[in-house]
């Protein structure tokens, strides 16, 4: 019956007590209020593609931001309607929307020629040559633009843009 005392007061002392220790209970507790500042990306954001140029591009570099996609190809007679429109306002964007190209339904040659033809080199241009950035972002004609706000909302506009359009958009984008 002693012997039976001795082993039940550890037990009941560890109940009484509990189980974990006071750091194991202030990491439980400090770990559950720590969140992350990383903004959420959004489905058509992650992606990893090349430049025109072969350096890496990554989608959720632009998580968070203003940004405009621009999807083109260089046979496009729209696209090069809007060209001269999109690189403008890129340019007075630059510091508030990041503009990115993503040319697709073509090589690599004739896209190039493209942005050196039509003086786009003010922004990044992606080579879509799978056609997968296309698809993820549901595009099927050019010109598209995708319009991203920094809380991730999109905002798209199939075919060609005129200028007063293009800039209310941007605008809205930092407003």
């Amino acid at each position: 019956m002693r012997l039976r005392q001795l082993l039940l007061v550890p037990i009941v002392v560890g109940l009484v007590v509990g189980c974990a220790s006071p750091q194991e209970s202030v990491v439980r507790e400090s770990a559950s209020v720590v969140t992350s500042a990383k903004p959420e990306v959004p489905f058509k954001l992650r992606f990893t593609a090349k430049t025109l140029d072969g350096a890496d591009f990554a989608g959720e570099s632009l998580a968070g931001k203003p940004a405009v996609l621009w999807f083109w190809a260089p046979w496009c007679e729209y696209c090069k309607g809007d060209a001269e429109l999109v690189a403008k306002v890129a340019k007075a964007s630059v510091g508030k929307v990041t503009f990115v190209g993503v040319a697709g339904k073509d090589d690599l040659e004739p896209m190039k020629k493209f942005v050196a033809d039509h003086k786009m080199d003010g922004f990044p241009h992606l080579a879509d040559l799978d056609g997968e950035l296309f698809k993820r972002s549901r595009v099927s004609g050019t010109p598209t633009l995708v319009f991203f706000s920094a809380d991730g909302k999109t905002d798209v506009h199939y075919g060609s843009i005129e200028e007063r359009e293009l800039t209310k958009k941007v605008r809205d984008l930092v407003e």
